[in-house]
């Protein structure tokens, strides 16, 4: 019988001394009639915990061992060691600890012939709880060992229980742990696949935006282009009117393509600001370039107010602080039907490194009801549905601008009320850089820059090679090249250019990124690992206009990026550095 069988068996017995029939069951196994009578008799009224005693008799080594076999619940034995043979009783003693690997029943030897074995080696070696000789084994004394044993007994029989509930706790706990990580494990890989899944979405967003941006700039570029030259070769009134429209229409449409991939990029947690220095009164200068056009033909006054204590010197994202500052504006010449808008900037805090600006747009126009703008700064919302029909837009612009504003370390916020117009504000932390040193004759901190005439000066008799695979902007970029007295050659794609490049001198290459064949990335490359031509400026001109696509064309060699749509001023500007430099 296992281990666990003598478990069970007392468990049965604990259960039976708790009912008022439980007896405690003791074997004597001695060959003397005697001894059983008397044991019998002297412990006839002996109760242990109220429970009496059920004695079982054995005469031999053999009937114990087949007793003990019957009742694995015995608590236990008083064993003689003579009987049928000299270790008899030794034996029984071996048979318990070792073959039915019973450790709970007590073994109390009661002996008058010592055997073969000492007292020592048997308590030893047996594994024996008391060892007393039958001449010393009074009545009070006999009372006294069975108390012991028994207590010794039921001792052992209250660890065991307490062990086996706590190896069931640990198992049930155990089994817990185990379901416990398996629901966490498959949680973590359904997290994980959502993860993944997520970003792959994300990517395949991202890829599917930057593509269908590409496919909508291209014929973008050939549109505004083509209306930009028609509007050169002076059309009549009625003409020149289509063609303003057409050109405003296409601005608008690509200034939604922008706001969606910069709502993309934001929420791709992609947009990161740059950090270069730029004058206060550059921001200034832009808004007045990029809005005034628009604030006139509402017949509205546009008022700057930039406080003179601000420092004229600043670092941070020129670009991004104008991109919200033209939003701003942009709404106010939309919604503002007489008056006039009024930009104004001041310091709020200054550190000795960093300034704290807080910009605002006001206006005179239909105003914001407290309904109205708990709608506003959120994606595709705008004040309501009628607003949207009336006026148009995608609901990006404010989006983008709390989101950019944010990048800055600041806030945006709006102050209106209906009829009595709006003051769209945001604070935006700068950077304070350094005056530049004054600049000498034909140097200063914009040596390398040319702009307006000069740059289209700069272009007269150079030679230019453009790598363009569509055929309408192809036509675009060269009659503008060309208007400016540059002489332009060109080619479907990189491999195309690469020839040419060997055959003739050319002082730039204008290179589209994405062309048949062989890439302008990759046509750039070889370029680069021409010891005839590394030298030979290289400027990228796609319709990708992401910030990642700029990367990956500095990347491939090129030194600079024109964006398409692109803007006749900046085409010049930015060829004729590179056009003089090379000259």
């Amino acid at each position: 019988m296992s281990k666990l069988s003598f478990r069970q068996a007392n468990a049965s017995r604990k259960a039976e001394q708790q009912a008022p029939e439980g007896r405690i069951k003791v074997i004597i196994a001695d060959d003397e009639p005697e001894v059983h009578t008397v044991t019998r008799f002297v412990l006839k009224d002996f109760r242990y915990q109220g429970k009496k005693i059920e004695f079982l008799s054995a005469y031999s080594g053999a009937e114990a061992k087949q007793l003990l076999q019957e009742h694995p619940d015995a608590s236990l034995i008083l064993l003689d060691i003579v009987m049928e043979r000299d270790n008899a009783g030794l034996e029984v003693a071996e048979f318990i600890r070792k073959e039915l690997d019973n450790e709970f029943i007590r073994i109390v030897v009661r002996t008058g012939q010592p055997g073969t074995v000492s007292e020592e080696a048997v308590i030893e070696k047996y594994d024996i709880n008391d060892y007393k000789e039958k001449t010393e084994l009074t009545d009070r004394k006999l009372r006294a060992a069975m108390s012991m044993a028994l207590r010794s007994h039921s001792d052992l029989i209250s660890i065991d229980s307490f062990r086996t509930a706590l190896e069931h706790e640990v198992e049930a706990r155990t089994t817990e742990l185990r379901e416990s990580n398996a629901a966490l494990s498959r949680l973590s890989g359904d997290l994980m696949r959502a993860r993944d899944e997520a970003e792959a979405a994300l990517r395949f967003k991202s890829s599917f935006l930057a593509n269908m941006s590409h496919e909508i700039r291209t014929p973008l570029n050939t549109i505004i282009g083509m209306t930009q030259l028609a509007l050169r070769n002076e059309p009549d009134q009625k003409q020149c009117d289509y063609l303003n429209k057409i050109s405003a229409s296409g601005e608008h449409l690509l200034g939604v393509i922008d706001d969606i991939l910069d709502f993309s990029k934001i929420e791709a947690g992609k947009l990161i600001l740059e950090n270069s220095n730029f004058d206060l009164d550059q921001i200034r200068q832009t808004l007045v370039n990029l809005v005034a056009w628009k604030a006139a033909d509402k017949r509205l006054a546009v008022v700057f107010d930039f406080a003179p204590d601000i420092p004229p010197r600043l670092c941070g994202d020129a670009l991004r602080l104008n991109q919200i500052l033209i939003n701003y504006i942009n709404n106010a010449i939309k919604f503002t039907e007489q008056g006039e808008i009024v930009v104004r900037a001041r310091k709020l805090h200054e550190q000795e490194d960093s300034v704290l600006l807080r910009f605002e747009v006001r206006d005179t126009g239909i105003g914001i009801s407290d309904e109205q703008k708990k709608t506003l700064f959120q994606p595709f919302q705008q004040a309501d549905t009628s607003t949207s029909r009336r006026y148009g837009g995608t609901g990006l612009g404010l989006v983008i601008s709390k989101r950019l504003a944010g990048l800055f370390g600041g806030e945006v916020g709006v102050d209106s009320e209906p009829g009595r117009g709006s003051c769209f504000w945001l604070t935006a932390r700068l950077g304070k850089a350094e005056l530049p040193p004054a600049a000498a004759p034909g140097g200063g901190d914009h040596a390398h820059q040319v702009t307006g005439n000069h740059a289209v000066a700069a272009l007269q008799g150079a030679r230019i090679l453009l790598a363009e695979d569509h055929p309408f902007n192809q036509q675009v970029a060269i009659e503008f090249l060309e208007s400016a007295g540059a002489t332009v050659c060109s080619a479907n794609n990189g491999e195309e250019a690469l020839d040419l490049l060997r055959k003739g001198e050319f002082d730039c290459v204008l290179m589209d990124a994405q062309m048949p064949v062989m890439d302008g990335l990759e046509a750039t490359r070889m370029i680069r690992a021409d010891a005839i031509l590394r030298h030979l400026p290289v400027i990228a001109m796609t319709a990708n206009a992401s910030g990642e696509e700029r990367d990956r064309c500095l990347a491939a060699g090129m030194d600079d990026f024109i964006s398409k749509p692109f803007k006749p001023a900046n085409l010049y500007t930015t060829l004729a550095q590179w056009v003089r430099t090379r000259r």
